[in-house]
């Protein structure tokens, strides 16, 4: 799922759910960051629904984090 959210350079998986991301760069605007924003890392924790962007000066920016199922792949 977070292959269609943003590119990364490496992760830490904090347990399973939980993961965080490192020097990140979105593929689809996340609240007012346009596509192509370089983040230092992203949080997200799929347990909670959350998805945390932190800058270059390591300030946080929390976003829910909601599943939707699109249409089916195959007949």
């Amino acid at each position: 799922m977070e292959k269609t959210l943003f590119d990364w350079r490496g992760y830490d998986a904090l347990d399973m759910t939980a993961l965080i991301f490192y020097e990140c760069v979105l593929k689809v605007p996340i609240g007012s960051f346009p596509i192509g924003y370089c983040a230092n890392s992203i949080f997200i924790d799929y347990e909670q629904g959350v998805l945390a962007i932190f800058d270059n000066e390591d300030k946080e920016y929390k976003f829910s984090l909601n599943l939707q199922v699109g249409e089916p792949l195959s007949a």
